[in-house]
């Protein structure tokens, strides 16, 4: 029985509702895709961005009315530390102390296994500080020394790149610096060193 010209009207109106209804889900699905993509991106770039703490580091301590600040920066020209001593004297006197051949000496450590070491003041023999005086000395030490001892002895493995994890690698190295007065004084560090292998 052939259909009468309400119901191809009907039928035809129901068409475009159904039709509409797809492309309104189609929309919808869409925002809902960029919107997910948009969240995804957003977790990415906070997971990149948070790593530990490896900005400025420093320990201070007080000798003879003297404030010693031993402290660890990175140099951004160079793939370095810049380790730094800085002595401000804030008693209100003078401080001398005599040295025994240069000012200090740098020492890295993994746990009790000496890395490297380095000379601070090469030939100082007194350090004098005026009443209120600041003296800084500072030493820079390539990050490669530490990423080639981690690549030798096989402590680190080379980690596979992946779109998801952005963090690196991180291993704790020990810095200790020995002034050389007629009491040697050790100050510690603890270095959070990001490996590049």
């Amino acid at each position: 029985m052939p259909e009468t010209k309400s119901e191809q009207i009907l039928k035809e109106l129901q068409e475009k509702r159904e039709q509409k209804k797809k492309s309104r889900k189609r929309r919808l699905s869409r925002i809902i895709m960029a919107f997910d993509a948009l969240i995804i991106l957003i977790i990415l770039i906070i997971l990149g961005t948070n790593s530990p703490e490896r900005e400025y580091q420093s320990t201070l301590v007080n000798f003879s009315g003297t404030e010693i600040r031993f402290s660890l920066g990175e140099s951004p020209e160079k793939d370095d530390y810049i380790f730094t001593l800085t002595f401000r004297e804030a008693s209100g006197h003078s401080f001398k102390k005599k040295l025994q051949g240069s000012l200090g000496v740098l020492e890295f450590f993994d746990q009790d296994r000496l890395v490297t070491s380095r000379i601070m003041g090469n030939k100082m023999k007194q350090l004098s500080l005026n009443s209120n005086e600041v003296r800084i000395f500072s030493l820079d030490l390539p990050k490669s020394i530490l990423n080639d001892y981690l690549k030798k002895m096989g402590i680190v493995k080379k980690k596979k790149k992946s779109i998801v994890d952005f963090s690196g690698q991180y291993y704790k190295f020990k810095a200790k610096v020995t002034l050389n007065f007629s009491e040697a004084l050790s100050i510690p560090l603890e270095i959070n060193h990001e490996v590049k292998l």
